[in-house]
């Protein structure tokens, strides 16, 4: 089959922005101990509580700030991810059908392959791509 061009992209961005999700998560999940470590200081183990004063426990509370910041912005960064993910997956998902509804091949092939790209998601969509193409 000629290959369709704007479904191998969709599948390029798709995989990329599953592998940014999964590093943003684990950078999300270790921005505390990150910053624990840069700081000198536990920012777990600190109080959530602002302090106006001037001292040590103005600092920690400048910590404690600078890591609800960074948290923050990370998870900002996954939710704008996870929204171009499902946007892409669609783009992708709906050139994956129309490939497979406009193929000739007949038979059981196409209802397996429209099957596996709507019950199986993105990873229906990606081995539709990258093997399933091949079969049609």
């Amino acid at each position: 089959m000629k290959e369709n061009k704007k479904l191998m992209l969709s599948a390029k961005i798709l995989w990329a922005i599953i592998l940014l999700n999964l590093l943003s998560v684990v950078a999300y999940v270790l921005a505390p101990v990150v910053l624990s470590s840069l700081l000198g200081v536990d920012v777990n183990s600190m109080e959530t509580t602002p302090y106006s004063g001037i001292g040590p426990r103005s600092i920690q509370s400048g910590i404690n700030e600078l890591n609800n910041m960074v948290s923050q912005l990370i998870a900002v960064i996954i939710f704008v991810l996870v929204i171009l993910g499902n946007i892409t997956y669609l783009v992708a998902l709906l050139l994956s059908l129309f490939e497979i509804v406009k193929s000739r091949k007949a038979g059981g092939w196409k209802a397996l392959w429209i099957l596996a790209c709507i019950l199986l998601g993105w990873i229906g969509v990606l081995l539709y791509a990258y093997r399933g193409r091949n079969s049609l």
